[in-house]
């Protein structure tokens, strides 16, 4: 395992494919949810609210995992584990606007809820991360 992304990778984290975003609830036990996935340098963004349950367990505990496997060949992916360094509000807004663009063709997002708190980036730093093919 890396601690870098390699080119692969980072193509992979370009492109719509829906990520399975894991962190830890306050029992120790597992959460994962579907999210849309982005890269800034070597940093993976997640981008929530801060109601939602990603947001709280990773206020909290800092440890989470991302996969990616691309839905035309499975055997394509990128797995890794990280800690969280960040919640950001700055530029949030844009940022799933730009995600809505990429993953839905559509040039605002359509889901906001405003009683579900402010709109944040997850911004976590990877410790581990495999890549296949390598």
């Amino acid at each position: 395992m890396s601690t870098t992304l390699t080119d692969a990778a980072r193509a992979m984290f370009t492109e719509p494919i829906v990520a399975s975003f894991t962190t830890v609830n306050a029992d120790g036990s597992l959460q994962t949810t579907p999210t849309w996935i982005d890269i800034e340098g070597d940093t993976v963004l997640v981008n929530t609210m801060t109601g939602r349950r990603k947001a709280r367990n990773v206020s909290a505990r800092s440890n989470v995992g991302v996969m990616l496997v691309d839905p035309a060949n499975p055997f394509r992916v990128v797995s890794l584990a990280g800690k969280v360094v960040g919640l950001v509000e700055e530029g949030a807004g844009d940022h799933i606007d730009a995600l809505t663009q990429r993953y839905m063709g559509l040039d605002k997002h359509p889901f906001d809820h405003p009683d579900e708190g402010v709109r944040v980036m997850i911004r976590i730093e990877p410790e581990h991360i495999y890549v296949q093919p390598s």
